[in-house]
């Protein structure tokens, strides 16, 4: 089939002007990035790039609505129109390889992060902590495992890095979790193996003193870990500490049990 096509014109929704206004008040900070590709129009980027089958999918649906199944030998688009399309907008896309990108972090904006900081005032005052940064304390989870891959996905021009948003690979699997107070007193870690039995060489005692580690089926924290995380870790390590304290975590639902904030409550 032949891959030269002669395309439709169609005019953009905004010009130049308007693009770098939009730009402007997004750096001054009177529009969010969502705000403004409402108010302007103009397509926002968020990360979901689009795969070979991705294009494939879209121009079937297209080919579909506009019923040009004629045009095509089989009715739908093939890899000959992709690479021919690929061609038609080399001044406008490329391909290249992604890099993976937490979908959480993804979905991080400026409103999400303020509000976050107005409640943690609202509690450091309510707890009077905050003129005592040695009793504040902030523990998250780093995984770590094999590649989760990458993919070739299409991508504008001029685009130096293809973030891509994933939720993990499901492939072998530890986690790290890591604690440290606003003075800057970091705790041993907490980890944990993708086994239900830990075997001795992959505990050393002397390597990172103070350690302690556990294993689950997955690799992932569950709730199980972070109470003995609490028990075995958080509050031998800190009981010299006057109280109050406040550990900062994420919302995940195995931080949250009663037995937890029963062990919290005594400690």
């Amino acid at each position: 089939m032949v891959r030269n096509y002669i395309r439709k014109r169609h005019s953009s929704t905004y010009n130049e002007k308007e693009l770098l206004d939009a730009i402007e008040k997004i750096r001054s900070g009177e529009w969010t990035y969502k705000e403004a590709s409402q108010k302007t129009k103009i397509s926002s980027d968020w990360g979901e790039l689009c795969t070979f089958k991705d294009v494939m999918k879209y121009g079937t649906e297209y080919v579909n609505i506009l019923n040009l199944q004629p045009r095509f030998r089989f009715g739908a688009p093939t890899k000959e129109w992709y690479y021919g399309f690929i061609k038609r907008w080399s001044h406008r896309l490329k391909t290249m390889k992604s890099i993976r990108l937490e979908k959480l972090r993804a979905g991080v904006t400026k409103e999400v992060v303020n509000e976050w900081f107005l409640k943690l005032h609202s509690v450091l005052k309510k707890l009077n902590l905050l003129d005592k940064p040695s009793n504040i304390f902030n523990v998250d989870e780093s995984g770590f495992g094999g590649d989760p891959g990458r993919k070739v996905v299409l991508v504008k021009r001029g685009t130096k890095y293809a973030n891509q948003v994933h939720g993990g690979s499901g492939k072998s699997h530890t986690t790290v979790l890591l604690t440290i107070s606003a003075e800057d007193t970091c705790l041993p870690p907490y980890i944990i193996c993708k086994s239900l039995r830990l075997y001795d060489q992959w505990c050393p005692k002397n390597v990172i003193p103070g350690a302690v580690y556990n294993g689950t089926e997955s690799g992932w924290i569950d709730e199980n870990c972070f109470y003995d995380y609490l028990s075995k870790s958080f509050i031998p390590k800190t009981h010299n500490i006057a109280r109050l304290l406040l550990l900062i975590l994420d919302n995940h639902s195995t931080n949250l049990s009663i037995r937890t904030a029963k062990l919290a409550i005594q400690s």
